[in-house]
């Protein structure tokens, strides 16, 4: 796997609590029958604006490291939470493996096989 997909991909683990975020907001907006632009304030002042190609790009990607997770080991699961979900750009796998009471190549490997694994489920490899 090329070093750019895998840099795209752990900035898009890293805002995966922003994405679920906005998914959830766009969920309520649909569900309702209200207007839309007043009781959604955060909508006229938001400053990031998703096209409908992001809107279904993040909807598949959220779905892919749900379902990922879902059949992953506690390992993988142990990692993304505190990499990713619980964690900073620049987090180090030694602290990743302190916090996970895993080895720091067993962190390193398996943080790579979670990236390989979206990689596919993607469609990217």
């Amino acid at each position: 796997m090329e070093k750019t997909v895998r840099a795209h991909i752990r900035k898009l683990l890293w805002d995966y609590k922003s994405i679920e975020k906005t998914l959830s907001q766009f969920t309520e907006i649909l569900s309702t029958n209200n207007e839309v632009i007043e009781n959604y304030p955060y909508l006229k002042h938001s400053t990031e604006e998703w096209t409908i190609n992001q809107l279904v790009f993040n909807k598949c990607f959220y779905q892919t490291v749900e379902e990922l997770l879902s059949d992953s080991t506690p390992e993988i699961v142990d990692i993304f939470q505190s990499k990713y979900l619980n964690g900073y750009s620049t987090k180090e796998n030694a602290i990743v493996a302190y916090e996970t009471c895993l080895s720091e190549s067993t962190v390193k490997r398996r943080d790579l096989e979670l990236l390989k694994e979206i990689s596919k489920r993607l469609g990217w490899n």
